[in-house]
């Protein structure tokens, strides 16, 4: 009997563990959406500096999930202007407070009195409606911000690489 319960107990873990992480929301790797703090975005600085930024209002964003989307954001930014690495020079973490005004809404629903049950006679599909009232909704919202920097090198690396690529097309295919 104790087997079975061990066993049993451990089934009961285990279906506890996939239903939590089927509720979970995943954190996804994305750009940041105009109006919703979840994603990365960049800015170009100058003298080959940039600002990387990921944030998220999701509960499993933490500090290591979102310096690793931004460091990803940073390599993706490198090997566009064809740099072999880059430099971190600023790493802050910091976290604040959105505050969204939910309007009022209006849910329209159907229901049938009759139950599916052809011995009822009820009057058949009843339109209701539920009023959420508007109300502000907080969201804890956490940023991960990089400034990083690429080597010098890689304008002329870029160059070369178009004039090899230029010279190669010029040539005639025999």
């Amino acid at each position: 009997m104790s087997q079975f319960m061990g066993t049993l107990k451990t089934t009961l873990l285990l279906l506890s563990i996939a239903f939590l992480a089927a509720c979970s929301t995943a954190l996804t790797y994305q750009a940041r959406p105009e109006f919703t703090p979840d994603g990365y975005s960049e800015q170009a600085l100058g003298n080959r500096q940039y600002e990387v930024i990921y944030e998220s209002y999701h509960k499993d964003a933490d500090e290591a999930l979102l310096t690793e989307y931004a460091l990803r954001r940073a390599g993706e930014i490198a090997a566009k202007n064809y740099a072999d690495y880059f430099d971190v020079i600023i790493k802050d973490f910091d976290f604040y407070i959105s505050t969204v005004k939910v309007p009022e809404q209006v849910v329209k629903h159907t229901y049938n009195t009759n139950s599916g049950n052809p011995n009822f006679v009820g009057v058949g599909d009843v339109p209701t409606e539920a009023i959420i009232p508007a109300h502000f909704k907080e969201f804890l919202v956490k940023k991960i911000t990089l400034i990083i920097e690429l080597p010098e090198d890689t304008d002329a690396a870029a160059t070369e690489t178009q004039e090899d690529s230029d010279a190669t097309s010029s040539t005639p295919m025999h």
